[in-house]
């Protein structure tokens, strides 16, 4: 049994970041408290922080783009409103909305890649290719990282039923970042709308998104709504690898996690799952 011990890392701020934003939180400081559990030796543990920390700087850079979208997107709307009260007519338009967006698309892949990078230290023997396309499949099969679960753990198991459903919503984010880096290639090409006029004056569609691939358009959605949605379960997806992981190497059967509701976590450091000793089965997350 590997030994348990506290890894020598601090949490400090990253860029203009601390423990008190989620990400943050969750990727670092409730990383070195869960991790402890993880049944492997001091310099696998010490990768694993060092793989995390990563994959915190890299969602910490989705969370900017994101930031300064919602920002652009309250002024343009302030903008817009000055205008009418002196009435006049304008429609909103949310500045860089192009860039932002494709800029924050590149940055989710290279999340997404990060993520398989992470999975290979933290499962033994998993050898998953490094790279985004392992978590969902272009013929709509099976991912390789759902058939490498599949075989390791069954059918059944909460990993390979969970990459089954990750599948779904990570797909579509890939396929639109690829439709920017090859428009017109087998995902088509990414249309992004901005602010439209409404069914009367001082109301507005909001912003779109959807591809367009070989003369079909796949349905439009809110931008700005599933961009909120993305950014959630990234940071969802990559935490609960490490309670997958533990859970098949546990330091020990006698630990089991626990989810904090929203309205239970610090806010001076929200960390979303806390280790528990396991009395009664049905009060943890195994």
């Amino acid at each position: 049994m590997a030994e348990r011990g506290i890894p020598p890392f601090i949490v400090q701020k990253v860029s203009n970041h601390g423990v008190d934003n989620p990400i943050v939180a969750r990727l670092a400081l409730q990383t070195i408290e869960l991790a402890q559990w993880l049944d492997v030796d001091k310099a696998t543990k010490e990768e694993i922080f060092g793989r995390y920390l990563e994959l915190q700087r890299r969602l910490l850079q989705c969370h900017e783009y994101h930031a300064r979208l919602i920002a652009s997107r309250a002024e343009a709307l302030k903008e817009t409103n000055e205008v009418l009260a002196r009435g006049e007519y304008t429609v909103p338009a949310i500045m860089n909305l192009q860039a932002e967006v494709e800029g924050l698309l590149f940055a989710i892949k290279l999340f997404l890649r990060d993520v398989a990078i992470t999975m290979n230290v933290l499962f033994e023997n998993a050898r998953l290719s490094e790279e985004a396309a392992v978590f969902w499949n272009s013929r709509g099969e099976k991912s390789a990282a759902q058939k490498w679960a599949e075989k390791t753990f069954g059918l059944n198991h909460h990993l390979t039923t969970s990459l089954s459903g990750d599948a779904n919503w990570i797909s579509e984010l890939v396929k639109k970042r690829n439709a920017v880096e090859h428009p017109g290639g087998n995902s088509g090409v990414l249309k992004i709308e901005d602010f439209a006029q409404g069914p009367s004056r001082g109301l507005y569609i909001p912003p779109a998104w959807y591809r367009v691939r070989n003369d079909d358009t796949l349905p439009k959605t809110d931008l700005y709504r599933d961009l909120d949605v993305a950014l959630d379960n990234l940071l969802s997806f990559a935490e609960e690898m490490l309670i997958h992981a533990i859970n098949a190497r546990p330091m020990t059967t006698a630990i089991g996690f626990r989810e904090l509701s929203p309205d239970l976590r610090n806010p001076d450091a929200p960390i979303r799952f806390i280790a528990v000793m396991v009395t009664d089965p049905q009060s943890v997350d195994k």
